[in-house]
């Protein structure tokens, strides 16, 4: 099924969803955060330095090195001093509830498809994908 983009009913409930969202005041409150990093200078700068820091960690293990203890721990004081700077903090919690409700809508989206009907509590239970086949990789599809 295609959904064609001149105003499905698809494509209008879709954008009524995501107004909704838009007008949360919780999401108002993560948008707030995530201005307020995006305007300050320092917070960046020691933001981007630790995700530099994580990648080339990331990059060492990609190519089949060990991170060491120490390196592990310079990280972890890297990201402990970084989240002492509030609006730091605020833009990584912001982050992660932008990921929430992504992944929130993600799933009662893709439920709903793969049962052919609106999910119920108990569909999202840990454990289940509310498939039918035990783990959420739907092997019983």
């Amino acid at each position: 099924m295609s959904i064609d983009t001149e105003k499905s009913a698809i494509l209008e409930m879709t954008e009524k969803l995501c107004e909704t969202i838009l007008d949360q005041p919780e999401y108002k409150e993560i948008n707030r955060k995530i201005n307020t990093f995006a305007y300050n200078e320092q917070a960046k700068m020691l933001y981007q330095s630790l995700y530099d820091h994580q990648m080339r960690l990331h990059q060492k293990q990609q190519q089949g090195f060990p991170v060491t203890d120490e390196e592990s721990q310079a990280f972890q004081k890297e990201y402990e001093k970084a989240l002492e700077n509030d609006t730091i903090k605020e833009f990584i919690e912001a982050q992660q509830q932008i990921e929430e409700i992504e992944q929130t809508v993600n799933m009662y989206v893709s439920t709903t498809i793969k049962l052919g009907r609106l999910p119920k509590p108990e569909d999202f239970q840990s454990g289940s994908c509310g498939c039918g086949g035990g783990a959420c990789g739907c092997g019983g599809h």
